[in-house]
């Protein structure tokens, strides 16, 4: 009986530590589409930021087709992004050194929107925004409005460095949460164990003291009626044969005494 609790207590054990083990492999899992989700929506908006930054580079040339320059002197970008920047009729007004371009047909639409692409041997995730630039705003009617196009990127290495840092976070606290669970249960495991112990030894005291009364009073019980009087007969017996030997030796006294007088 005692095999079959101690089973039933590791069969428990090992259910419980298995239902925390499925659950922080869903916690890791969640973890790391809500991180995914949270590092990304940040690194987007960092990149339209330093886009508008490119934009506001984009200056007027002051020539007489009111054309629009990009004056990359005010621009202050990290030495690993890379930009592109054209006007309406597609010609390249700058671009950063450690870029060849964005390839042909990478875009199938043209509205604003992100791109995954490699640069080198990285990976990077690329923002194209569509802007305006007014030029000449000084001349009657308010100047003229240029559109621009600007794509800009960023390595995703360092985003992904991030959520892997974040995810193995959880990670290490849900499996340090399942160790501390293990070093529980088998403490507890153990108190149950020595307590089972000893309920058992006095379940078995129990047994051997009723076994004895048992064993006592079926020998009572067994013992047969002679021999239960036996003693009190004896006792009874004895001092009654004493009386009729005394009465038979006084009987025997008197006739002697009798026939001597006769004589």
């Amino acid at each position: 009986m005692i095999n079959a609790r101690r089973s039933i207590a590791i069969r428990l054990i090992v259910a419980v530590l298995a239902v925390e083990l499925v659950s922080a492999l869903v916690v890791v899992f969640l973890s790391l589409g809500y991180e995914r989700h949270a590092h990304f929506t940040a690194f987007d908006i960092m990149l339209r930021g330093r886009a508008d930054s490119v934009l506001v580079a984009v200056q007027d040339s002051e020539d007489a087709q009111a054309n629009v320059i990009l004056n990359e002197a005010d621009l202050h970008l990290p030495p690993d992004d890379v930009y592109e920047v054209f006007d309406q009729g597609g010609r390249l007004l700058g671009r950063s050194s450690n870029w060849q371009g964005t390839p042909s047909g990478a875009w199938t639409d043209l509205s604003d929107g992100f791109l995954q692409l490699k640069v080198g041997h990285d990976h990077y995730r690329v923002l194209r925004l569509h802007g305006s630039r007014f030029v000449d705003s000084g001349e009657p009617g308010g100047g003229k409005l240029r559109p621009v196009t600007i794509f800009y990127g960023s390595d995703t290495a360092r985003v992904w460095h991030a959520i892997r840092g974040a995810v193995e976070f959880y990670a290490a606290g849900s499996l340090l949460l399942l160790l501390v669970t293990l070093v529980l249960a088998l403490h507890l495991l153990d108190l149950w164990r020595k307590h089972l112990h000893l309920a058992h030894r006095a379940v078995l005291l129990d047994d051997q003291r009723e076994q004895r009364g048992a064993d006592q009073q079926r020998e009572h019980h067994d013992r047969p009626p002679i021999a239960q009087v036996e003693v009190v007969v004896q006792v009874v017996e004895d001092p009654q044969d004493c009386g009729f030997e005394r009465i038979e030796r006084i009987d025997h006294e008197r006739l002697r005494n009798t026939r001597c007088s006769a004589g």
